[in-house]
């Protein structure tokens, strides 16, 4: 289900010219007609654009989603304006995350509904703004200087004149003006939208890509929207102890739009082409094996931290390597255990997280990332020939580590 009939509306604003110098530039939106009633824009100024779809009814106009900027976001808002209309019902957000949800300002006379977590996403989204726009507007200068030394009209030059075309529109719209605005209506599970000639059904997926996920089925246009749950050609990656509890109800949910006797004719993501249908039916597939695969078993990251809590690391060890032995009734999933002890070394606990990573490398002595997060925590501890001697094994097990690459290059001086 790729793209067809793809029109281009562009959109003048102030952009970099692929000389560095600014100027006034234009920028497309493409624009695709799935039906007389919905069609799907996306800015063309670079980056991972965000699908926003919109959805002309009786009772007004629908978005679902907006834009990782109010500037994006307000080229969006005039191409469907001229495209169907200005009379703006709804803005629905797939979930919380800032490239769903930065532009939500744009359409603040619509009513922003979203699922109930949706709210503190965007709070804990909102504060990092900030700090992005500090970022990247310390980067543009270094990009326009090297700009400057490549050869006029290559194919480099290019390339780099479009990153900085859209990262200055990008932060021109979240700093001038930038306003967060949140959804004023929200749900817990699922939820009904009576548009006139259009439902929309609206279902929380569970905790998944994040924990306000929602898909979005219209039975009228045989349409399901997904956010950012699903991509074309990939499983969900975000298997973990906190997800492996909803396996039953993302199971539940995907097999019912499934079975749907209206079908399903366009299954659009938060991101990139349009997933086709046999990509749904082997997301339900895996999603299947893996609830074989954890059925009946339960976390060792869970009762590990709950006994690291309470009775501090060895007593915790001494657990985790008894559940590892044990895996008829635990499941030991090294990169979140990894990642809770990585977290404890940025806090500065390098005692407790080197006696961890020293766990990881002897249950898990074949992982590349067992050695190279030991490493990491001798390195702050200072003890070089160690950090390099654990280095050096992680780029034996896997010689395209590149951050091993370059802490040796580091310590080697």
């Amino acid at each position: 289900m790729k793209r067809s009939h793809v029109t281009i509306l562009t959109i003048l604003l102030f952009i970099l010219s692929a000389t560095g110098v600014r100027g006034q530039e234009e920028i497309a939106v493409t624009r695709d007609r799935l039906s007389e009633r919905v069609a799907v824009f996306t800015t063309a100024a670079g980056g991972e654009a965000t699908n926003i779809i919109a959805l002309r009814t009786e009772r007004g106009m629908v978005v679902v989603d907006t834009e990782r900027s109010p500037s994006f976001t307000a080229a969006i808002r005039k191409a469907i304006e001229e495209e169907f209309s200005d009379d703006f019902h709804f803005l629905i957000n797939t979930h919380g995350h800032g490239d769903h949800t930065y532009g939500n300002q744009v359409f603040q006379e619509a009513t922003i509904l979203a699922h109930e977590n949706t709210v503190s996403e965007m709070e804990e989204a909102v504060g990092r703004v900030e700090g992005t726009v500090g970022q990247i507007s310390a980067m543009i200068p270094r990009w326009r200087s090297q700009l400057e030394s490549l050869e006029e009209g290559s194919e480099q030059a290019a390339g780099l004149a479009g990153t900085i075309l859209y990262y200055e529109q990008m932060v021109t719209g979240l700093a001038d003006g930038f306003t967060a605005a949140y959804p004023t209506m929200t749900f817990a599970d699922r939820m009904s939208l009576d548009l006139g000639d259009l439902t929309l059904e609206l279902v929380w997926y569970g905790r998944a890509h994040s924990s306000s996920d929602i898909l979005i089925y219209c039975p009228e246009e045989q349409l399901l929207l997904t956010g950012d749950l699903f991509y074309t050609g990939g499983m969900p990656s975000y298997i973990d102890s906190e997800r492996i509890p909803y396996l039953p109800r993302w199971h539940e949910i995907i097999g019912s739009f499934l079975g749907r006797e209206e079908g399903i004719t366009h299954i659009v993501g938060g991101h990139g082409e349009y997933l086709p249908l046999a990509n749904l039916e082997d997301t339900l597939a895996f999603i299947t094996g893996q609830q074989e695969l954890y059925d009946g078993r339960q976390s060792a990251l869970t009762t590990f931290r709950k006994i690291h809590e309470s009775e501090g690391v060895e007593a915790g060890l001494t657990r985790l390597r008894a559940m590892f032995a044990d895996p008829d009734h635990f499941y030991t999933l090294r990169p979140e255990l990894d990642t809770y002890a990585y977290r404890l070394m940025l806090d500065e606990k390098l005692d407790e997280a080197l006696k961890i990573f020293l766990a990881f490398a002897e249950l898990w002595p074949e992982s590349d990332i067992s050695w190279d997060s030991l490493g990491e925590v001798y390195l702050r501890l200072e003890q070089k020939e160690k950090a390099i001697e654990a280095f050096e094994k992680s780029l034996n097990l896997n010689p395209e580590n590149n951050n091993a690459i370059q802490r040796l290059a580091q310590l080697k001086g």
